[in-house]
Formats: structure tokens, C-alpha cells, sequence
């Protein structure tokens, strides 16, 4: 699944980099929007944001372990 959401997110930046390349217009605010849409549409964002909440959750766990090593 992961490795299709990768190719997706590939193939769009081939697309914008041709058409960057062929219209030599392409706005920085372009990139953004296709981006932003494309995170949206695949459901990416999503899938980062409970990733960042996890990660965070195993940093918090790891230092409370820590901090039990360190009293015992």
C-alpha cells in the first residue's frame, strides 16, 4: 500500500516537473496546490499525522522507561 502511495506521489512530481519544464510558468504556489490536493485525495496526511502521534507516543514511552531505569 505504502509502495503505491510512494509511486503515486512520484508520478505527480514527474507530471509537475514536464510541466514546469514545458510551460516554464509553473508557480510556486502550483506545487503547492497539487501537493496539497494530492495528500488529500490519497489520504496521506492523515496517515502522516497518526505517524507523528505514534512516534510521539513511543518517544514519550521511551523516556518514562528511561526515567524508571535511572531511579532503579
Amino acid at each position: 500500500m505504502a509502495e503505491v502511495l510512494l509511486g503515486i506521489c512520484l508520478l505527480l512530481l514527474i507530471v509537475l516537473i514536464f510541466l514546469s519544464l514545458r510551460s516554464k510558468r509553473l508557480e510556486p504556489t502550483d506545487v503547492k496546490n497539487a501537493v496539497s490536493s494530492m495528500l488529500a485525495e490519497t489520504g496521506l496526511s492523515d496517515k502522516i499525522t497518526r505517524i507523528e502521534i505514534y512516534a510521539r507516543d513511543i518517544r514519550e514511552s521511551y523516556k518514562s522507561f528511561e526515567q524508571m531505569l535511572m531511579v532503579g
